[in-house]
């Protein structure tokens, strides 16, 4: 089996069809891969949907647990994959029709750990593309490689293929109970992978729905990234002083999302965010080791002020763009 595309599966109905459709509009014969759907606990007619095309599709198995995440199913999904390779795709989503031959073809005579894909963004009806070519896509590079170069343009898993045996020889899987788990993972396995590329095609298509993950405010949110942060720290901790720069960028954005959110927030809950950085401030000195001049700006700022943190970026936040900390520190683009 070459290829197990992994899809959990949550209350998602209207878009599942979408889904699977796409994943079965592929050129190579369905016995070369499979689609192994997780039913999450579904309340809705997910199941059923699913279970339709199971009947017609012999290379589609559904497995049904309780609900428990997004990280939960996809760890559940790696555990049945029979695949070389895997590929998570969320069923609110589509890839691109007949991709799968040469992504493969790629990642099988490269032996590549990880394929970064081409993606397209859908939000609204308009498209947000973000294609790679030239040296990118005939080269292969180690994954630290790839970090130094800045080229880890996103976190989410499912903009990427991943080699089986690399995430099992590593025990490389999803951090359960948090929201952007990706956030968790994959900067992990890219300074793990010894063979990285970028495919030259768009493979992934994102659609932004009312309702997920990514678009419904959650008070519970900035302080999964405080969490992800002070693990992305403490592995980062045990490195080589070079490569603990690598984790520095990553933790850093997610602060800025720590901040953004306590600017949203209540007073209380804005407090509460105020002190719980202040208890981690060993996490602010990650700006201090960043690349972007703004981001070493705040660094500075913040070790002057650290218990007024939230405020003060709440201040270097309104004063303008020219920070650049605004629509371009976006985590898991």
């Amino acid at each position: 089996m070459r290829l197990s595309i992994v899809i959990p599966v949550y209350n998602v109905e209207k878009y599942l069809d979408r889904c699977l459709e796409s994943c079965l509009a592929q050129e190579i014969p369905p016995t070369d891969y499979e689609i192994v759907l997780i039913n999450d606990g579904s309340t809705d007619a997910s199941l059923s949907v699913a279970q339709k095309w199971a009947d017609a599709h012999s290379n589609i198995r559904i497995f049904s647990q309780q609900n428990g995440g997004l990280s939960r199913a996809r760890n559940a999904g790696m555990e049945k994959a029979l695949g070389d390779y895997l590929w998570f795709v969320d069923s609110d989503d589509a890839i691109a029709l007949s991709c799968l031959g040469p992504f493969l073809e790629r990642c099988e005579k490269e032996r590549l750990d990880i394929l970064v894909l081409g993606r397209c963004r859908i939000t609204g009806g308009t498209p947000l593309r973000c294609e790679f070519s030239g040296e990118k896509t005939r080269t292969v590079y180690t994954g630290k490689a790839v970090m130094r170069r800045g080229w880890m343009h996103s976190v989410c898993a499912p903009f990427h293929l991943f080699r089986r045996g690399f995430l099992q020889e590593n025990k490389l899987s999803f951090l359960p109970g948090y929201l952007h788990e990706d956030e968790a993972f994959t900067p992990v396995a890219f300074y793990l992978a010894q063979r990285v590329s970028f495919a030259g095609a768009i493979g992934y298509y994102a659609y932004s729905r009312e309702g997920s993950i990514m678009t419904t405010p959650s008070p519970r949110r900035a302080h999964d990234y405080v969490g992800i942060a002070q693990m992305l720290d403490a592995y980062s901790a045990a490195l080589p002083p070079k490569d603990r720069a690598l984790f520095s960028e990553r933790i850093s954005l997610l602060l800025v999302q720590v901040f953004k959110q306590a600017l949203s927030a209540s007073p209380e809950e804005r407090e509460r965010l105020e002190v719980l950085l202040f208890e981690q401030r060993r996490l602010l000195g990650h700006f201090r080791r960043s690349k972007k001049p703004s981001f070493l700006l705040l660094g500075c700022f913040f070790s002057l002020f650290p218990k007024h943190a939230v405020a003060l970026f709440g201040v270097l936040f309104r004063a303008g763009s020219r920070l650049g900390i605004t629509a371009s520190t976006r985590v898991a683009a």
